[in-house]
């Protein structure tokens, strides 16, 4: 009897020593899974956008958890032939939370579909040839060259994705979809400078930002936005107005790197 009880108390131990050993391994293959899958975002990330390798830790962490989550809340649809990859989802989505970092509500909820070309396409929506398009229907479309191509050369102020991302924004906001008091009343104040204080002119007068932004407001808001997050010390210098209100919509300052920034009282503004 005392034999068995040897070999049973041995066997429990050599059992519990076991479970040991293989839950920690099982949480050490989990944690090595999250680390590879984390890590081919920031793969992506870190050889295709210039913004994200300059970001501290914590907010490159809040980078990649929005990218996950706005993958995971959209489809993507390639077209003409196109098979979209990881990094095409990846990049696509980047610039989405890129313009959004500073926002709470950065989902996007009412642009669930998005499609991508190879190149330039016919748009049986707008009758027209495009490199991108918003429309009010959900649906946003890229191409996939210029995607590329604007994070290429991220000092020459032109991005489609920002661009079309920020058409998305607007549309939000006008339909009462965008949960974000912030750029409610920093987008009063961008209204209010165009309409009475002729930003937009004075901008055009300064010539930092190209023609196709003084085609009408939602184009000078997406024109701007790009010039604002590839270029923003340019944009500071020619007009300090509008990075400011730019600063104030998006609640984001890209030169100090600084995000969530709140201006709800907007104390220095009275347009009476």
């Amino acid at each position: 009897m005392p034999a068995l009880i040897i070999f049973l108390v041995i066997l429990l131990l050599a059992l519990i020593f076991l479970l040991s050993a293989f839950e920690i391994n099982i949480f050490r293959i989990m944690n090595l899974s999250i680390i590879d899958h984390n890590l081919k975002y920031d793969y992506v990330l870190r050889k295709k956008t210039l913004l994200y390798r300059y970001l501290p830790y914590q907010i490159r962490k809040k980078f990649i958890r929005r990218v996950k989550n706005f993958i995971d809340n959209h489809d993507f649809e390639g077209h003409e032939g196109l098979a979209v990859t990881d990094e095409m989802r990846i990049l696509v989505s980047a610039a989405a939370v890129h313009l959004t970092l500073g926002l709470s509500d950065y989902e996007m909820r009412d642009f669930r579909r998005i499609f991508i070309y190879p190149d330039v396409y016919y748009s049986g929506y707008s009758k027209t040839i495009n490199r991108g398009e918003t429309n009010s229907h959900g649906i946003i479309t890229l191409t996939w060259r210029f995607v590329e191509e604007g994070f290429d050369d991220q000092s020459d102020k032109k991005n489609l994705g920002y661009h079309e991302f920020a058409h998305a924004l607007l549309l939000q906001h006008s339909g009462g979809m965008l949960n974000d008091r912030n750029f409610d009343l920093g987008y009063e104040q961008f209204c209010y400078m165009i309409r009475e204080e002729h930003l937009a002119h004075r901008v055009e007068e300064a010539g930092f930002i190209r023609d196709y932004a003084f085609t009408n407001i939602m184009e000078f808001f997406a024109v701007s936005a790009e010039c604002f997050l590839e270029s923003p010390e340019v944009m500071k210098e020619k007009s300090p107005e509008l990075f400011s209100a730019m600063m104030h919509m998006l609640r984001q300052d890209p030169i100090k790197r600084e995000y969530g920034l709140s201006f709800i009282d907007f104390s220095f503004w009275d347009p009476e």
